[in-house]
């Protein structure tokens, strides 16, 4: 028996060695702490293997395997058992957001179809080990036939507005009468949301891309406006070539991925990630470049690496975003900075300038929300970075006296 323990430990530490993140992300798309969880497994499953080889120590082995088998079985039992507590939080089970893949192995976003809830309540109890850390809001959501939040087919025959984003755009514990986009379409301003939480920049272009491409949304003289948040929108990977177009490979990926999120280790992890947050003034030079705190926040083998990923892939977006103003049926193509709460409290826009400054001089326009209005930390969730009501009704200000009125 120990040396078919010894050849199966030999089997993983090889097929890990080999594809170390190949069944989470694409190996261009470098997730920092994947990387440094596949090194730890695979530095523990080499010891195991050294510890197999010496007699002395084999029951030793026995007992850390035994130990490593029961917290799987324990993460799996978590992982059965979830629903059940997602229904004990009032949260429902249905998935909320699927994930596509198109011809070009790029990866888009919506929500679930034709989806309305009231009383849908947000709460993060997933990131944290204690439950009631996050207060809980009931809200109304409203979604179309594609998934994303808009009360109406309607808009997507030539609306004046596009609005892209992540949750700041979705409307992240948001009622839906109280979202800035269903403000300016009773106003009379014809605003499409495609807004989708806990997406990158890149995944929403690919999002456009596809509506424009099936004809889905048509256009004329259509403002396109995209809500970059001064926070993980800086570091969200790539949604370009995440690696096969193969339906099993994917879904297999998404099933990683899905059991990662609400694992027991993922959730110690966020409350250490949580606790550990850097001083948002301690800007770091790479190259004699300046880049934002944010950018090191993750665990990395190599955070000069990391730095650079995260950049290219910004650059990326931005070439691809300034591409829309070739349609002529795109009038503009704006890029409205919401700074995080944090942002707001220290008064620091070094984010801001920085991202302005790596837009150089393409043609997107560039607002800076502060600029425009007396945003302050009463326009924000208590509990999260989220913009509440009063912070959404500032947005349409914004749009319907900045964009709609220059």
């Amino acid at each position: 028996s120990m040396s078919w323990i010894r050849i199966a430990l030999l089997v993983l530490i090889l097929l890990l060695n080999e594809y170390p993140i190949s069944i989470f992300v694409n190996d261009q798309e470098l997730d920092s702490f994947t990387i440094s969880v596949s090194r730890l497994i695979i530095s523990t499953l080499f010891i195991l293997f050294i510890i197999s080889l010496i007699p002395a120590l084999q029951n030793i082995l026995l007992i850390m395997i035994s130990l490593i088998l029961a917290y799987l079985i324990l993460e799996i039992m978590n992982y059965i058992y979830k629903d059940s507590l997602y229904q004990a939080h009032e949260v429902p089970s249905v998935p909320f957001l699927t994930p596509y893949v198109d011809s070009n192995c790029n990866l888009y976003t919506t929500h679930t179809k034709n989806w309305h809830w009231a009383g849908y309540e947000f709460g993060q109890f997933y990131a944290t080990l204690k439950r009631d850390d996050f207060k809980k809001i009931k809200v109304e959501v409203k979604t179309d036939n594609y998934g994303l939040r808009n009360s109406s087919q309607e808009v997507y025959d030539y609306p004046e507005n596009i609005i892209m984003g992540d949750s700041f755009a979705f409307g992240y514990h948001l009622d839906q009468k109280d979202h800035f986009v269903t403000a300016l379409n009773n106003a009379g301003v014809k605003t499409l949301n495609i807004g989708v939480y806990g997406v990158s920049p890149s995944n929403q272009y690919i999002l456009l891309k596809h509506l424009l491409d099936n004809n889905i949304v048509r256009l004329s003289s259509t403002k396109v406006s995209l809500l970059f948040f001064g926070g993980n929108d800086f570091t969200d990977l790539s949604a370009y070539n995440i690696g096969s177009c193969r339906p099993y490979l994917f879904q297999f990926k998404l099933f990683v991925n899905d059991f990662y999120q609400y694992s027991i280790a993922n959730r110690i992890r966020m409350i250490l990630f949580y606790n550990n947050r850097k001083n948002a003034n301690n800007w770091k030079t790479i190259d004699g470049k300046y880049f934002p705190p944010i950018y090191f926040d993750k665990l990395s083998y190599s955070q000069e690496k990391l730095v650079q990923l995260y950049d290219k892939n910004l650059l990326r977006f931005f070439n691809d975003f300034n591409e829309l103003l070739k349609i002529d049926s795109i009038s503009e193509v704006n890029i409205i900075y919401v700074p995080s709460r944090p942002e707001i409290v220290k008064n620091n826009n070094l984010q801001s300038v920085f991202l302005k400054q790596r837009l150089g001089d393409k043609r997107i326009k560039y607002y800076d929300l502060r600029n425009f209005s007396d945003l302050n930390i009463d326009d924000y969730h208590v509990d999260d970075t989220h913009l509440n009501a009063h912070g959404h009704n500032k947005l349409f200000n914004f749009f319907n006296n900045i964009i709609e009125n220059k």
